[in-house]
């Protein structure tokens, strides 16, 4: 900046000094004189004005640039999150070819009594609540040949999705004492 006041000093202190020293009225000297001031005002405001831009315009840039690299780490990871979910359904689905189109559910208790059953279901439901009204968990009356009752976490469920509600089942304690949650082919199911 001290070179663009000095680049504009010199020639209104020429200019100055020109009108100074012709042999014009004083009138025209003082007109001239005027002019070259408020020709330096104006070049030395408009330098200023630049500068100020030209910072505003890179602290912009620099945020821009911020933003642009905290996009791009954040599409790096989620790029990342996106492979492993990728591998993972691909992973999912091969395992799902291995039951043949079978429907599973996982059958948390069995017991001859309803209301025991019924019991576990409300405790269930207090910690998931909505899980009863969703279909996902219910009592089923005894099937042909039975006399229990059971307990079922799930319908209807791929074996991967019957895999993932077994280990749900499991690591919340689901089944009471002396039983153990497992995963069974859908009555209806094809064969």
């Amino acid at each position: 900046m001290l070179w663009t006041l000095i680049g504009l000093g010199i020639p209104t202190v020429v200019s100055v000094e020109g009108a100074v020293s012709s042999n014009k009225s004083s009138r025209v000297k003082v007109s001239l004189i005027l002019v070259a001031l408020f020709g330096f005002y104006i070049a030395t405001s408009s330098a200023f004005v630049e500068q100020r831009q030209k910072r505003e315009a890179q602290e912009r840039a620099r945020e821009l640039r911020d933003k642009v690299d905290a996009a791009n780490m954040q599409l790096e990871q989620q790029g990342q999150v996106l492979k492993l979910v990728s591998l993972t359904v691909g992973d999912l689905g091969m395992l799902n070819r291995l039951s043949g189109g079978e429907k599973y559910f996982v059958r948390i208790a069995a017991d001859t009594s309803e209301k025991r059953l019924k019991a576990y279901l409300s405790d269930i439901e207090r910690k998931f609540s909505g899980a009863s009204s969703s279909g996902l968990l219910s009592v089923r009356p005894p099937t042909a040949g039975s006399r229990n009752y059971e307990l079922v976490f799930g319908s209807q469920l791929d074996v991967a999705a019957a895999e993932v509600f077994h280990r749900l089942a499991n690591s919340h304690r689901f089944p009471p004492d002396r039983q153990i949650a497992e995963i069974r082919r859908e009555p209806s199911s094809k064969r």
